[in-house]
């Protein structure tokens, strides 16, 4: 995971140099070349059986109405033709069958006498959605004018629902040109099954398409003066949106990778949050108390050293006093012990005498109650 968010990081940064590319071609095209009233449409002529600008190679997947699906081997395409002055013209809706490829719709038209700088397509009346196509570096036969992608999901609604797709030709000043007019009779089942045939099953555009242009291309896009921009130009935008949006699926897989890791090891992750938490609480509140215990505890200790020097002068002399004291303690007990014997025969002399006075008061006392029972006794007689 982190050699994809490494990669992703690597690569994200090349979204703010296609954006500034297009930011800088786009200048003040809107106030500059506003987008001019279509002139009157030409007759398109009906797409033709074995369209003249269709690969060799392609195959033909379905055909409905004015619309075919073409496996070309890497890819598929929904397309319709028109013909304008004896020219032919393509619009294309392109899915590369790698699953992470971007959706594609340009216009293939062949090579005219009136050199085409570019195609603009508004969807409104009021010209508000716009769409630029851009012209590719050719290759001799065809010119390939690419629809830079902004609002994909808009113009294929736009495409599947309504019954024509005007676009209009731009000359190299910006001036508007030819009205090519596209039939959509038959695109709405041919894109629907473009998505199920080349796109893994998908919608066209897929979700990951509409994520990407809603996080990385802006509104802004839609103001590019495309006659302005070269093929080479056109050609290195494109490669870079490529590349962006490769960043970008890899970045939401490794999202999906943390949010599946997190839901696998949540239990773990609130064992770590606790523990933190117990780390906080140790390392703010017990560190603090333990603190606040050493700090009175130095000071106890400051005022128990402070008292015993203040005592340390008086053991001295109070040892002094404790010799002192034993030595008249040891002449005493000499003076008084050749009268030890004498004392301790009296002591006992004393405790027998008590013992014999005990034992008397005790006679006496039981000689008293029997007189009383016998006056007792006589009293009961003589009544």
């Amino acid at each position: 995971m982190k050699s994809a968010q490494q990669t992703s990081k690597n690569r994200l940064p090349r979204v703010a140099a296609a954006l500034s590319l297009a930011a800088l071609l786009a200048g003040q095209a809107q106030a500059q070349n506003p987008v001019q009233p279509l002139a009157p449409e030409a007759a398109p002529a009906p797409a033709p059986a074995a369209a003249a600008l269709a690969p060799a190679a392609a195959t033909v997947i379905s055909t409905e109405r004015d619309w075919r699906l073409l496996d070309l081997g890497t890819s598929c395409v929904a397309e319709t033709a028109v013909t304008v002055d004896g020219v032919n013209h393509h619009l294309e809706v392109r899915v590369l069958k790698a699953p992470t490829s971007p959706l594609e719709v340009t216009i293939s038209s062949e090579i005219a006498t009136s050199p085409i700088a570019g195609f603009k397509a508004s969807l409104d009346r009021a010209r508000t959605q716009v769409y630029s196509f851009a012209k590719l570096s050719g290759n001799g036969v065809e010119e390939v004018y690419w629809n830079i992608p902004r609002g994909s999901e808009a113009l294929i609604s736009y495409l599947k629902r309504e019954m024509k797709f005007e676009t209009q030709t731009l000359d190299a000043t910006g001036l508007p040109g030819k009205v090519v007019t596209f039939s959509l009779r038959g695109s709405s089942a041919t894109i629907t099954k473009l998505g199920r045939s080349c796109a893994a099953g998908l919608s066209v555009p897929t979700a990951a398409d509409s994520a990407f242009e809603r996080a990385f291309l802006p509104q802004a896009v839609a103001t590019v003066d495309v006659v302005r921009i070269t093929p080479a130009k056109a050609d290195s935008l494109r490669g870079l949106l490529s590349q962006a949006r490769q960043a970008f699926l890899n970045s939401a897989a490794v999202q999906s990778d943390i949010e599946r890791l997190n839901a696998q090891y949540l239990s773990q992750i609130n064992e770590l949050a606790g523990l933190r938490r117990n780390l906080d609480r140790l390392t703010q509140q017990e560190i603090s108390r333990l603190e606040n215990a050493r700090a009175a505890a130095q000071v106890a200790i400051s005022t128990a050293s402070a008292e015993i020097n203040q005592l340390k002068p008086q053991v001295g002399t109070i040892e002094g006093q404790l010799v002192t004291a034993n030595a008249e303690y040891e002449v005493s007990y000499n003076n008084i012990k050749p009268h030890l014997t004498r004392y301790n025969n009296l002591v006992a002399a004393v405790q027998s005498a008590e013992s014999r006075e005990d034992d008397a008061q005790s006679r006496l006392s039981d000689a008293e109650s029997r007189l009383s029972s016998a006056q007792s006794e006589l009293a009961s007689l003589e009544q």
